[in-house]
This record gives structure tokens, sequence and C-alpha cells, in this order.
């Protein structure tokens, strides 16, 4: 009988950890996308590439903001495209395990190149 109340909770605390575990090794990539006013640029269009991803693009909501939730650790690209406003690319962010980084992107006047 004590082996099984010592196995049941084993397994117990196996599954209650696992989510916080979980949580420690991924990150977020979030900001938000401006224009030269420092307004907010709703509807821009936020790509992300990296080796570990296939590329994944969101759109910015209303007040200019995209997030990136459950990320591996690793080095990510960032390209922003919104009409009438030249292409926003930052390349090389690193993302450590279990960390949020805030990338902000400021869009300048012109065609999308």
């Amino acid at each position: 009988m004590r082996t099984g109340v010592k196995l049941f909770v084993c397994l117990w605390l196996l599954v209650a950890v696992s989510p916080a575990v979980a949580q420690e090794v991924v990150g977020t990539i979030q900001g938000t996308v401006l224009d030269p006013a420092g307004a907010a640029v709703p509807g821009a269009t936020v790509e992300l590439t990296g080796l570990a991803i296939a590329p994944v693009k969101v759109t910015t909501d209303a007040v200019g903001m995209y997030r990136f939730p459950n990320l591996a650790p690793g080095r990510y690209t960032l390209t922003v495209t919104m009409s009438g406003f030249k292409t926003w690319k930052q390349e090389n962010i690193d993302l450590p395990l279990g960390k949020t980084l805030t990338v902000d992107a400021k869009l300048e006047l012109g065609a999308v190149t």
C-alpha cells in the first residue's frame, strides 16, 4: 500500500510541476509599431522568422501592439510592413531562455520596399 501512495504522490508532483517548467523554457517577443510622429500603427503586418520556426505573421492591434508568445530560445528576425511606409527590419534578436523581449518598430514614410 505504501508503494502505491508513493507512486501516486510522485505522479501528482510531476503533473503539478510540468506547467511551471514549460513556462520557463519559452519566451516572448512583443512590441509596438509606431509612425514617425510616435503614433500607433494598427493593421501593420509583423513577421517573425528564425532557424527553429517557420515564418509567423501577426497584425498589430488597435494600439499598434504585436506579440509572439511561446518561443524557443534562439535568434530571430522581425520584419514590419504597412502600406505607405518603408519596410522595417530588425535582425539578430537573441531571445534568452524564459524571457520577454520588447522590440518596438518606428516606421518611416515611403513605399514598401
